[in-house]
């Protein structure tokens, strides 16, 4: 990944850099290709939607899928080694998320928000990171889930241990990857460790954590795509919270924060 000139860490005039990292699924893991890139779509957009338009979007991949154009957009080519399906996959999404550490490690770390290709992301995550240069780190304890669209929005409670769409690290060059290859790298960086042990171990770190003053995203749970669903890896208080949560109608705001409607329209309720 050869150093872009034009993008740079902030300076004392400029804001702090901050970035979306996605890592996708590579077509032949995936059982519908044309719907993951369509739900690729609905998550850039709803990236692309920030009110503070400053900020850059990594998609760690095996090939550049068919999405929208944007400078801000930048493709990171990660090939593939495990071959096996479903097995494998999260070593896949482990490399990419290693791909996405050592990009924003290049360009002199920042303020990194995972995001998985399916996922909406509310339109005011990157304005209150930057209201907020205290906080080591912003992590979401609510979200919605969304399976029927035309049932509404589950609310969904500990949002960070069931969705990983759901923080911002603010990461120097040293917390992140230098290699694919990394010795442990799940031990090793934060970013590897799995979204349920973010909290704990900035707490045990003594960081400095803050929340959202809004649910930070849709977790999208009918794509046929979500491993943890696949491998039935939910766990019952996950499961029994969304079976008696009760859902709400979608708001015409909430169709505007998450860009609901950007969604394939089988998962957007609007034919």
């Amino acid at each position: 990944m050869a150093s872009d000139p034009t993008i740079s860490a902030a300076s004392k005039d400029s804001p702090e850099p901050f970035y979306f990292g996605i890592p996708l699924r590579p077509r032949i893991r995936s059982r519908d290709w044309s719907r993951v890139e369509a739900h690729l779509r609905a998550t850039l957009t709803s990236c692309l939607a920030q009110t503070d338009p400053r900020f850059r979007i990594l998609v760690a991949c095996n090939e550049v899928p068919d999405v929208q154009d944007d400078d801000r957009i930048e493709f990171l080519h990660v090939d593939i080694e495990a071959p096996g399906y479903p097995q494998e996959s999260m070593l896949d999404k482990g490399r990419k998320l290693s791909a996405i550490g050592m990009r924003v490690r290049e360009l002199g770390g920042g303020a990194l928000m995972l995001a998985d290709a399916d996922d909406l992301v509310h339109r005011e995550v990157v304005r209150h990171v930057r209201a907020h240069p205290e906080a080591d780190a912003l992590i979401g304890d609510r979200g919605w889930d969304l399976a029927d669209p035309a049932r509404g929005l589950i609310h969904a409670r500990w949002f960070d241990r069931s969705c990983g769409t759901c923080a911002v690290l603010r990461q120097r060059p040293e917390d992140l990857p230098a290699s694919l290859d990394a010795a442990d790298p799940e031990a090793s960086y934060l970013i590897r460790a799995g979204h349920h042990n973010w909290r704990p171990r900035l707490k045990a770190a003594g960081a400095r954590i803050l929340g959202f003053p809004f649910p930070v995203a849709v977790h999208v749970l009918s794509t046929g795509e979500n491993q943890s669903i696949l491998r039935q890896d939910i766990g019952w208080k996950r499961w029994l919270m969304r079976r008696l949560t009760p859902p709400t109608p979608i708001s015409e705001a909430q169709r505007r924060d998450y860009s609901i409607d950007a969604l394939p329209i089988a998962e957007s309720g609007r034919r």
